[in-house]
């Protein structure tokens, strides 16, 4: 290719076609003796066809791939500082000054944590009826207690209330027999003030039959009563045998798990899809928590008010989210104490008259679960309860106050559990709506800096 001089044409004696730059000549494409050689070109352009084109032809993209390091080699990052990022196997990370930080967040849950929410299965306490009465049998089925009901009345009803989420489905399921047909059409399992409660009519005979049903959680939330009711009139008692009732989260049937405690027993966490790779670029932040892993420094208050226990702390317990022994090993006990004024916690408190949301790892060190006291302050509006189980989870709660008061523990009267046997690890404390990545500290503030 020619960039023609002055005086162009055709028979020019030096940028025609016949000309020294010609088609035809010197640097002709028929050259005789010899193949076309664009370096003979003066001047002369070249073009790449592969790169030149882009931009042109197509769309050029910038082909980032978290997942895959070498990728990111084109992004120069600049924070002047280390911070962390929780790596493939969710463990907690450092990455060093001025590097690409690839987080790798909680895939998306499969199953969700599951409870046997009946509190009462042996049926000693928190069941009631309406038109009849029960008593428990000395014989058992499976190991289990059996309750005799008998119903004195049209529409009579067996029922014992748990505490529902609006929107989440659960799994209802019990053995029932019958032991004396009165009459009347028959019973269907029971879960009032659930927006799925017409169930199938249960046939029933002299034989034990399992019934499962499928429910969902009160509007608004609150308390749904699962049992029997009684369909229709009679003129004779119908007596029935009721046994092992269990009502799980979701809509997978589980094995049946005895539960005496009066409160919902954990079965098993939730499980989750792989874990999803994503550049992480924050802002910069201030860690206000000023002993974020010593627990039993002097930035923490250990209390306990009324009927609680003092708190027993126990450093370097086990392994905490980033790997290594550190986590704190928390022990704390209401003792029966039910009212506001009974607590057993412990405590750290900054000044910051803004929105704060505070963040913690917790994990349960034993095969229960725990409702656990997360306060932003020491007493009023800015609590939380925590639902602690056997995996580690990161709980965060954002309050505004003037005095920042970061609770850990338990305190009657709101939901939390009597007593806890917990690990916690990675406190902070810092300005914002949101929990961002986190950032240890020592004896003093810390900040991150931004990305």
């Amino acid at each position: 290719m020619k960039l023609q001089r002055p005086d162009p044409g055709i028979d020019a004696a030096k940028s025609g076609l016949h000309g020294k730059a010609g088609i035809f000549f010197n640097a002709g494409l028929f050259l005789k003796g010899g193949g076309f050689n664009i370096l003979d070109l003066d001047p002369y352009l070249l073009f790449d066809a592969e790169t030149s084109m882009r931009g042109t032809l197509e769309a050029f993209t910038l082909d980032l791939d978290p997942a895959n390091p070498s990728t990111l080699d084109v992004i120069t990052a600049t924070r002047s500082g280390v911070a962390t990022f929780t790596d493939a196997n969710g463990v907690i990370q450092s990455a060093s000054a001025n590097t690409v930080r690839v987080d790798h967040t909680q895939g998306a849950e499969l199953t969700p944590t599951v409870f046997q929410n009946v509190g009462n299965t042996d049926f000693s306490s928190n069941w009631s009826h309406y038109l009849g009465n029960s008593s428990v049998q000395s014989e058992t089925l499976n190991g289990q207690p059996i309750l005799r009901w008998t119903t004195t009345g049209s529409t009579a009803q067996l029922k014992h209330d748990i505490n529902t989420e609006e929107g989440k489905n659960y799994t209802y399921s019990f053995f029932v027999r019958s032991v004396s047909n009165g009459g009347g059409n028959g019973f269907r399992a029971w879960s009032q003030n659930s927006p799925i409660n017409n169930h199938s009519v249960i046939n029933l005979d002299s034989n034990f039959q399992k019934i499962v049903v499928t429910f969902s959680g009160k509007v608004g939330g609150g308390n749904v009563s699962i049992g029997l009711v009684e369909l229709g009139t009679h003129t004779i008692d119908n007596v029935l045998e009721y046994s092992t009732p269990q009502v799980v989260d979701g809509e997978i049937e589980y094995d049946f798990v005895a539960n005496t405690t009066g409160s919902p027993k954990f079965i098993t966490g939730p499980t989750f899809g792989p874990r999803v790779p994503m550049i992480l670029v924050e802002p910069s932040a201030i860690n206000q928590t000023k002993q974020s892993e010593d627990f039993n420094s002097s930035e923490w208050t250990h209390l306990s008010v009324g009927q609680g226990s003092t708190p027993i702390v126990t450093d370097n317990f086990d392994y905490s989210p980033d790997g290594t022994q550190n986590a704190t090993r928390l022990q704390v006990a209401l003792n029966g104490g039910n009212t506001v004024t009974d607590h057993s916690i412990i405590y750290d408190v900054d000044s910051s008259n803004t929105v704060q949301t505070i963040s913690v790892w917790m994990k349960s060190n034993t095969n229960e679960a725990y409702n656990i006291y997360l306060a932003n302050t020491y007493t009023g509006t800015g609590t939380d309860i925590a639902q602690v189980t056997p995996q580690w989870q990161r709980f965060s709660f954002s309050h505004t106050t003037s005095n920042h008061t970061f609770s850990i523990g338990l305190r009657g009267g709101i939901g939390s559990s009597d007593s806890a046997d917990i690990l916690i690890w990675g406190a902070q404390g810092e300005a914002g709506s949101v929990a961002t990545s986190y950032i240890p500290t020592s004896g003093s503030t810390v900040t991150r800096a931004a990305d």
